[in-house]
């Protein structure tokens, strides 16, 4: 009998849905992130944090664009299983950014088990309806807003989206790094000590199993994994990547060589690298409303 799929037992499993079986030192990446973040503000005293919510989590880093306004935005929704990490942690990838003339925002959503799984859903919608509906005191141009999101923040970036929060105004892309798009494992394993999903929950809040009968235009998306990750989650990349394809969406599934989980969020503003490429490519097209769209 298998656990789950045709995984076995609990040990493979949780090895599976663990970023950390395939790197030698997690702690390596998170200095990183932690070194580069310090560098980027640093480089950007421009930078503010703003509440876009009552509660103290409901926070977002924003590094203004360099140049005239309006202009295009990255919002960044950071990984580590829903559990760990904040924003302060993903301010590197506003340094590529900012000189580029694009904005950059890295958005806070508390942490389980404080948060529940739903309470960070609704705030990651919640901080994108809050920048919409500030978009012109920002400097921002609220039909050029590329989300992305890295792991769980994949997981959310795609919950988001499946909102419609911003209907006048959905993002024009979105770019997911290793991401879990079906929580059905997530509460066969550990992660879910903290998570504390039922199965009821992981059905509610699985971005593949909702995608087929989200009644909107789904925007153009890049699907990426790394190549030194499990197969659990090239599998899950994959899967979605298939479920977006399927439903007529602009779809790049792409496994990135010499990457793992930790290291291909580096990526995501470099236009150095594939990802980095696609995502500047995005980012150079004219951004256009729904209604715009829809003549």
């Amino acid at each position: 009998m298998h656990l789950y799929r045709d995984i076995e037992d609990r040990a493979t499993l949780e090895r599976e849905y663990s970023p950390s079986s395939c790197v030698d030192d997690i702690t390596v990446f998170l200095d990183q992130y932690a070194a580069r973040s310090e560098t980027a503000r640093a480089k950007h005293p421009r930078w503010r944090s703003h509440a876009y919510g009552a509660h103290p989590d409901e926070r977002l880093d924003h590094f203004p664009a360099a140049g005239t306004a309006p202009a295009p935005v990255v919002v960044f929704i950071h990984g580590g299983y829903w559990q760990q990490l904040g924003p302060g942690d993903h301010s590197f990838p506003a340094e590529h950014l900012s000189g580029r003339g694009v904005h950059y925002v890295a958005v806070g959503y508390g942490l389980a088990p404080d948060a529940s799984m739903a309470e960070m859903v609704q705030r990651c919608r919640t901080a994108l309806g809050w920048l919409v509906g500030r978009a012109g005191e920002l400097g921002i141009d609220p039909d050029r807003i590329h989300l992305a999101g890295s792991s769980a923040g994949a997981h959310l970036a795609a919950m988001t989206v499946l909102g419609e929060v911003t209907p006048e105004h959905p993002p024009t892309s979105l770019t997911l790094l290793s991401g879990v798009f079906d929580l059905r494992p997530i509460p066969l394993t550990y992660v879910n000590d903290a998570v504390g999903l039922s199965p009821a929950d992981a059905l509610l809040h699985s971005p593949l199993l909702q995608v087929d009968s989200f009644p909107g235009p789904w925007p153009p998306t890049i699907v990426a994994v790394g190549e030194h990750e499990t197969a659990e989650f090239h599998r899950q990349s994959a899967e979605f990547a298939a479920a977006l394809a399927r439903r007529g969406a602009a779809v790049a599934n792409v496994v990135v060589p010499g990457r793992n989980h930790f290291d291909l969020v580096f990526d995501l503003a470099d236009p150095a690298t594939d990802v980095g490429r696609r995502l500047d490519r995005r980012i150079g097209e004219p951004g256009a409303s729904r209604a715009a769209r829809a003549t």
